[in-house]
């Protein structure tokens, strides 16, 4: 008669160990789930500081045209860069000093790039 009790007992064992190991498989896909989901997230992070460092790059670059335009200094090149910090300001376009025109710039930090644009007025 003990027989069929420890036959019971071995099943029961042996469904609750299977439960257990499904169990711990799904845990584990969820987790890597979790971490997959913040990896996107850091370079997410990444990029929305590259396009930042990108865009204030092309900005210096067109600020630094301006200072030259009200001392009178000759503009840069185009296709000269303006090295910074961790990003580059390059010069696409430059307008003529004496006639104005447009200024097109391009801002690159990383794998970001913004480009502004900038109309000159003589007077």
């Amino acid at each position: 008669m003990n027989t069929p009790v420890r036959r019971s007992n071995a099943r029961s064992r042996g469904t609750g160990i299977a439960a257990l190991i499904l169990l711990l498989a799904v845990l584990n896909i969820a987790a890597m789930g979790v971490l997959a989901a913040g990896a996107d997230e850091s370079d997410l992070s990444v990029t929305r500081a590259q396009t930042i460092r990108a865009f204030y790059a092309a900005e210096s670059g067109g600020v630094a045209v301006l200072r030259l335009a009200e001392d009178k200094a000759a503009f840069p090149a185009p296709n000269s860069t303006l090295n910074l910090t961790n990003a580059t300001a390059t010069y696409e376009a430059v307008p003529s000093a004496t006639t104005g025109g447009t200024l097109r710039i391009t801002g690159t930090s990383g794998d970001a790039k913004r480009r502004i644009e900038v109309t000159f007025a003589v007077n």
